[in-house]
């Protein structure tokens, strides 16, 4: 089972289940509730992101990294304590798709 662990006794897994009490999990709860109001940015350009998918590992990791990092939150002094290994890679944004494949990666942002 894929699961990821905050500081704040906070867990999530793949699928959308949120364990725990604190203002984070709450928080978190409402969101992976409704998805389609959760953007997941796929590159670190703002604009090219998708909707979250709760049953996605990439994009349920990539959204709990930017939750758990997000300035906001930072008076919450949370922490990604432990994190499923092997998550697949970020799916490319539509708009990537018709570039030329001898582009570096790093040209690209």
């Amino acid at each position: 089972m894929m699961q990821w662990k905050f500081s704040d006794g906070t867990v999530v897994s793949l699928g959308g289940d949120v364990e725990g009490s604190t203002l984070f999990a709450q928080e978190l709860r409402a969101d992976i509730a409704a998805p389609e109001r959760v953007t997941v940015e796929l590159t670190p350009i703002p604009g090219y992101g998708t909707r979250l998918n709760p049953n996605d590992p990439a994009l349920l990791d990539a959204y709990l990294r930017n939750e758990v990092a997000a300035p906001f939150r930072r008076w919450m002094m949370l922490s990604l304590v432990t994190a499923p290994e092997n998550i697949p890679p970020l799916p490319i944004p539509e708009e990537y798709e018709d570039l030329p494949d001898d582009i570096p990666a790093d040209a690209i942002f």
